[in-house]
């Protein structure tokens, strides 16, 4: 199955869209390194984050972002080279290294789209409608992991847990806020918030404050969890475990809150 839905009774939907690690051999064959379909982008972020509160909805990407990148924003021509993707069908990785041998065009990424992308968002679309008509608020958590690259600042390290926004009209401005104000109670780990142009799709696709949608995007480094050195890249559960504490007192609060 390309995904994973979990119903719970929370206001709370988790997406998770670059955990899936699912590709079919004949398009492994197709990759410019093979090995690479082996590892996802968020690899280790749905263990992290799962479990964490009972009640969560969860939509999650069972597929590789290779074959399509769900929050990337569709302008419905998948057929059309732009910024290395071919519609939603990415052509270059997180570094800008190619991904393809033998990349796909035209009526195959519309395909592509149609098994992958699109059912990605119906079930966040139904999830939506199902928690909103149960609770009578949705709070959309799509959750990616961050990794430091060489070309990151080094003057300014990136922060543990960065909180985005669709320029601040995605949800009711005090949600983040206090998700923000909870998480850098901790002296252990750094906290931002942000509203940008360039979040996710479906956090600007789907956050409306006014119709009882509210949705933000939970960056969280890759640093804050996996092991650096003996086993660089690996999970390490001790190292983890703090995080998960913080970001569980965190799902209570968006779990209790209520929009005024």
């Amino acid at each position: 199955m390309p995904l994973e839905v979990v119903h719970g009774n929370s206001p709370i939907i988790l997406s998770l869209p670059y955990t899936g690690t699912n590709m079919p051999r004949s398009i492994v064959q197709r990759l410019y390194e093979q090995e690479r379909w082996l590892t996802a982008p968020d690899l280790y972020l749905d263990r992290v984050v799962g479990g964490l509160f009972e009640e969560v909805s969860l939509v999650r990407a069972n597929f590789h972002r290779f074959l399509s990148d769900v929050e990337q924003q569709d302008d419905g021509n998948s057929t059309m080279t732009r910024k290395g993707m071919v519609g939603v069908v990415p052509l270059l990785d997180q570094e800008g290294e190619s991904i393809w041998l033998h990349p796909p065009e035209g009526k195959e990424a519309v395909s592509w789209r149609s098994i992958y992308y699109a059912p990605y968002h119906a079930a966040i679309a139904a999830q939506i409608v199902r928690v909103r008509a149960r609770v009578g608020h949705v709070v959309l958590v799509t959750c990616r992991a961050r990794r430091e690259t060489s070309s990151d600042n080094q003057e300014t390290p990136p922060v543990d847990i960065a909180i985005q926004t669709f320029m601040g009209a995605s949800s009711a401005v005090d949600l983040p806020v206090k998700i923000q104000a909870l998480l850098q109670s901790s002296d252990q780990f750094t906290c931002s918030l942000s509203g940008h142009l360039d979040v996710g799709s479906s956090t600007r696709r789907y956050g409306r404050p006014g119709g009882g949608v509210h949705a933000l995007d939970l960056e969280i480094s890759e640093a804050s969890y996996l092991d650096t050195l003996q086993n660089a890249g690996q999970l390490d559960t001790a190292k983890a475990e703090p995080l998960r504490q913080i970001l569980a007192e965190a799902f209570e609060l968006m779990a209790n809150w209520r929009p005024d």
